[in-house]
């Protein structure tokens, strides 16, 4: 049984709603495959900071790969094509750290990253917090 016909035996409200693409989702699309092209041309271009325009790339790719997710979900070809429905949920999460990277490469002046630059600096609230020694306690004295 097709997607389709999954969808019209569930629920005649839902049988109702086919998919379809209007002009706005093929906009969207449109500049979801301008993205993906952004994103080859930045991994592959040979001059300037390579890291920077690599981790560029990874966040064109990103928003490329959500805007995507998002027009399935609003033309309805997410009830015809389920095992799609949450594909593209855990890309907004890297946008963040993806675009923190991005301006630390183009601030820091050098090409490419320390060692540690994310999680060991120590500005850093998670290496505060996980790279501390335990503290000893001198002993109490009864007085």
């Amino acid at each position: 049984m097709s997607g389709l016909h999954a969808l019209q035996s569930l629920s005649p409200k839902l049988a109702a709603m086919k998919p379809e693409l209007n002009l706005l989702a093929v906009l969207n699309l449109l500049g979801a495959a301008q993205g993906l092209l952004l994103a080859l041309a930045l991994w592959t271009v040979g001059r300037g900071n390579r890291t920077a325009n690599r981790i560029l790339a990874a966040l064109t790719l990103t928003i490329s790969i959500f805007v995507c997710g998002a027009v399935l979900r609003t033309t309805g070809y997410l009830f015809v094509y389920p095992h799609l429905s949450w594909v593209h949920d855990p890309f907004p999460f890297l946008a963040g750290p993806l675009l923190y990277l991005y301006m630390r490469s183009l601030t820091s002046g050098r090409e490419g990253f320390a060692r540690g630059t994310i999680c060991t600096s120590s500005r850093s609230p998670l290496a505060r917090s996980t790279s501390r020694p335990p503290t000893s306690r001198a002993p109490r004295r009864n007085s």
